[in-house]
């Protein structure tokens, strides 16, 4: 399966007008924490219990969409040292930078960047590649001294599906997308993809520019004879 094959009907959250009025929203109410989305605290317990224990905690992290930042700080709070997140809206980035000070952590430990990675590129500082970053277009040479940026390990948790869902030309995004992808991560990176929308063999198919390296299990349900799980969470290898 490409690609190609198969889109998912276009809805509100696949546009960027929606998220930008979720965290302004947020924003407006500070007190009250913005839920762990449509996948529940469990799809991010998985996934940080599985860098825990496969990550060296020194690689360097790009969270794809990081919305608030939950899954950062988490991995923050476990060590983790060298952080990114980006999203394409800048409300969500200032929630992350906001639930990053509730939490007791100076600003700078996760370094927040805005991105729409269908259509941008991250460049990094070459003096100073894990603390400065900039987003420019594809079609831009970088400003002397800056290179594109690369991650040991890419994470996305709803952010394909949410490109998957725009109802304007998703199929192309999400092509970009995945070449995206393919230029930010290292040879020998991870790339961990979590989805609601899309079972583990259509990422499989999707993705399949990359090797396919395992699937961290979500509980499962049994309906008409057949067996699934509400979340696909697999890793990906260049």
């Amino acid at each position: 399966m490409s690609v190609d094959d198969n889109e998912l009907p276009s809805g509100v959250l696949g546009t960027r007008e929606h998220w930008d009025e979720v965290y302004a929203n947020a924003m407006e109410t500070p007190d009250e924490d913005v839920g762990p989305g449509w996948f529940g605290e469990s799809a991010t317990r998985r996934v940080v219990n599985w860098m825990t224990r496969s990550i060296p905690k020194d690689s360097t992290v790009l969270d794809i969409g990081c919305g608030g930042g939950e899954v950062l700080i988490q991995l923050l709070k476990k060590g983790f040292t060298s952080l990114c997140g980006t999203d394409y809206s800048p409300y969500a980035l200032q929630v992350g930078k906001s639930n990053l000070d509730k939490e007791g952590f100076t600003e700078g430990r996760i370094l927040f960047e805005q991105q729409d990675i269908t259509s941008e590129v991250l460049f990094k500082n070459v003096e100073n590649d894990k603390v400065s970053f900039l987003s420019v277009g594809f079609k831009k040479s970088p400003p002397l001294g800056w290179s594109p940026a690369k991650f040991q390990v890419c994470l996305d948790k709803g952010t394909y599906d949410a490109i998957s869902l725009c109802p304007e030309n998703a199929c192309e995004k999400r092509k970009a997308y995945i070449e995206s992808v393919q230029d930010m991560l290292l040879e020998n990176g991870v790339f961990i993809i979590v989805s609601c929308n899309w079972t583990s063999e259509e990422l499989k198919g999707h993705f399949s520019c990359f090797k396919f390296r395992e699937e961290i299990k979500a509980p499962s349900f049994s309906f008409g004879g057949q067996v699934g799980q509400t979340v696909s969470t697999c890793i990906f290898a260049p």
